[in-house]
């Protein structure tokens, strides 16, 4: 379907001509029929000559609501400024004029209204000035076509003219992607009788079929879909690039705003900023320095903002810059996405639009003004041919899962997977396919490489007497953003490439032993003859410093020397045995087992002639070494 939008200043003809054009009176509240002015959106379609059938968008002109206005024109296909022949051009026209190259509209025709005013001489004197005001804009060479609703000649004039331009600029309606997440920004709401509540919007991505289950971003609130209509016709789905009202089961329309995106569970993830390039309109009167604040316009929701610079601290008028957009709270926004800034008061003479732009990457980090690496990295991705590495090189170590890549890069699934695989071929992108797979740039994978090789080298400099870094202690060392599961990826590289050993639970230099200074060894032989002597109730690390005169460091270091040697085993709550009790105890243990099938709370205990303080951590530590397992509050068994 091809969205039609309009545009231009109050009071020139915009309602009167979709109503005479589509036969629909678009002004439908009873203030906007009192006042004779339109204060929401309105909405009608109009089958054309091919067969298609396009809707059409009317916005208000007051400046008052150029708020309903901008969410009107967001994601149509072509505009028509309408422009009063008797007034010609106005503050909201430049005003509409300048939203509609920010929000990327590309195609447009000029409606010159109201043509049966004025004569002829005039009406070429406004087409005149029209030439040079919409020069440099995607207006430039448009046709300026004379109308008037109540000169039927003039009308059907208009009315050719405008199915010819169609025909011209849209042969077929746009090829949509209906792969990425869908997505519609609610425009409105309202509640029918015996149906429920039902919302209306534009699809702008994606596809979406009645009885599937949607959630209402932000928010938490699920519904199913329980009908759909395209302009009034009962449809089964409804696809990007189509006005859609949607019929919601189990929620109220008190729960619904406007600027709500409708979207299917886990495809879309609200957020608090965005990275975007943002054009700041020539016509302002001053500069913007950064961290100013903007009323921010995206999809079809207003809310406040904050503008960071990125790559300068002062924006002139004129200028293309690379900004952060923080928000006042969270919403949805894709990659690709126009949006709109507005002051708090009239810059000029033509309204408070400051400027705006296309959103980059809708997920970012903070960024600070001036850091060249994000600069860089924003400036690529406004090359398409670059998105894909500059996005991930930006991700940097915490890389970016498969449902991350789909809401934050602006491609079907299709192009996704090959650009991912290109990437892994040509050696920017390290892959790992794990539950739906996950991707580092190949920077961030040699730092993190590099950084486990320096940390193990570390370890053994600062711990001569332990055989290794356990490998949980070398991740958090890492980074503790990097994903367990990835992390073993890399661990698989350096043992791959025998740059590390893995014994067990600790990674170690190959060749690398542990040696004991004479002094450690001295520490570890009075230790371990303790622990012995204690059998199944060892002492405290507190006991250990008492009866061996010995500061409470000296007794950490040996005893972590001993568990990482093997000579005492630490249990759950910190507690520590002796070796060789636990081997005799073992087999004292499965003796039992297996002539008796099970024990008792009571009977381990009297097994191992030890308090319940001691007893408890035993009966734990088998369970974990998976010997036993417990069965009910009292017993265990034999795995």
């Amino acid at each position: 379907m091809i969205i039609i939008g309009t545009a231009g200043h109050i009071d020139h003809g915009k309602t009167t001509l979709v109503s005479r054009l589509t036969g629909v009176e678009t002004d439908r509240l009873k203030e906007e029929k009192e006042r004779g002015i339109s204060i929401e959106l309105g909405f009608a379609y109009l089958d054309v000559p091919g067969g298609h059938r396009v809707g059409l968008i009317d916005v208000p002109g007051h400046e008052r609501f150029v708020r309903q206005m901008i969410a009107g024109a967001v994601g149509v296909d072509l505009v028509i400024l309408v422009i009063a022949a008797d007034e010609g051009v106005m503050p909201q026209t430049h005003e509409h004029l300048d939203i509609c190259r920010l929000l990327g509209v590309q195609h447009g025709m000029i409606a010159l209204t109201k043509a049966d005013l004025v004569d002829a001489e005039w009406l070429a004197l406004v087409q005149e000035d029209l030439v040079d005001f919409v020069e440099g804009t995607f207006l430039e060479g448009a046709p300026c076509v004379p109308v008037s609703v109540v000169d039927e000649g003039l009308l059907d004039s208009f009315k050719e003219r405008f199915h010819e331009f169609l025909s011209e600029k849209f042969p077929e309606p746009p090829s949509r992607d209906t792969t990425r997440p869908f997505k519609l920004s609610v425009d409105r709401a309202f509640t029918m009788r015996g149906f429920g509540s039902v919302v209306t919007g534009t699809a702008a991505s994606g596809s979406l079929s009645v009885g599937e289950e949607v959630v209402l971003l932000p928010g938490s609130e699920r519904s199913r879909v329980r009908g759909i209509q395209v302009h009034s016709v009962d449809v089964p789905s409804v696809e990007a690039g189509s006005r859609a009202a949607i019929n919601l089961q189990g929620i109220e329309k008190s729960s619904i705003e406007r600027g709500q995106v409708i979207t299917r569970p886990g495809e879309l993830e609200p957020t608090s900023m965005f990275d975007a390039t943002a054009a700041i309109l020539k016509n302002l009167p001053r500069s913007l320095e950064t961290r100013f604040k903007a009323l921010v316009h995206v999809g079809t929701e207003q809310l406040l903002g904050t503008v960071v610079l990125l790559d300068r601290t002062l924006a002139e008028p004129g200028d293309e810059v690379l900004v952060q957009v923080r928000l006042e709270r969270p919403t949805v926004v894709s990659p690709g996405d126009c949006f709109v800034l507005r002051g708090f008061e009239v810059l000029d003479n033509y309204g408070k639009t400051l400027g705006g732009g296309r959103i980059l990457d809708p997920h970012p980090v903070k960024h600070r003004t001036g850091e060249v690496p994000v600069v860089e990295g924003l400036t690529a991705m406004r090359d398409d041919a670059q998105l894909l590495e500059a996005i991930l090189r930006l991700r940097g170590e915490r890389g970016m899962n498969w449902s991350e890549l789909r809401r934050c890069v602006a491609r079907s699934m299709g192009a996704l997977r090959d650009d991912l695989g290109r990437g892994v071929s040509e050696g920017w992108a390290r892959a790992w396919k794990g539950d739906e797979g996950m991707w580092l740039h190949e920077d961030a994978y040699v730092s993190i490489r590099e950084r486990a090789l320096q940390s193990v080298d570390a370890y053994h400099t600062e711990n001569r007497a332990l055989p290794g870094i356990p490998r949980e202690q070398l991740r958090g060392s890492t980074g503790w953003e990097i994903d367990p599961r990835f992390f073993a990826v890399i661990l698989d590289d350096l043992t791959g490439s025998g740059e590390v050993v893995l014994e067990g639970d600790l990674v170690k230099r190959p060749g690398f032993e542990a040696r004991l200074s004479a002094q450690q060894k001295e520490l570890c032989d009075r230790l371990q003859s303790l622990y012995r002597g204690a059998g199944l109730q060892p002492p405290l690390l507190a006991e250990c410093e008492e009866r061996l005169s010995l500061s409470a460091e000296e007794v950490q270091e040996g005893v972590d020397i001993l568990v990482r040697s093997g000579g005492l085993v630490r249990t759950k709550g910190g507690l520590c045995f002796a070796q060789d009790a636990l081997v005799d105890l073992r087999e004292r243990l499965v003796t039992h087992l297996k002539a008796n099938g099970e024990i008792t709370t009571l009977q381990f205990k009297e097994l191992t002639n030890a308090s319940r303080k001691f007893t408890i951590p035993l009966g734990e530590h088998f369970d974990s070494i998976r010997l036993t397992v417990r069965v009910g509050d009292n017993t265990r068994r034999l795995r």
